[in-house]
């Protein structure tokens, strides 16, 4: 869910949001620099947030 996103990353609702929608509309992330195509995950965002996600 968003509010697990959220607090997993420390991202705010919309953002972790928008990663959900951006993944129901493009499908799996292939490579974590996808992230950089999320609207409101900006390059500061995503060298936070980085580390802490992973790919299944």
């Amino acid at each position: 869910t968003a509010k697990d996103i959220k607090d997993k990353l420390s991202i705010t609702i919309a953002q972790a949001q928008a990663i959900i929608d951006y993944r129901k509309a493009n499908g799996a992330f292939s490579c974590i620099e996808q992230l950089l195509e999320v609207k409101g995950i900006g390059q500061k965002t995503y060298e936070k947030i980085r580390g802490l996600v992973t790919l299944r």
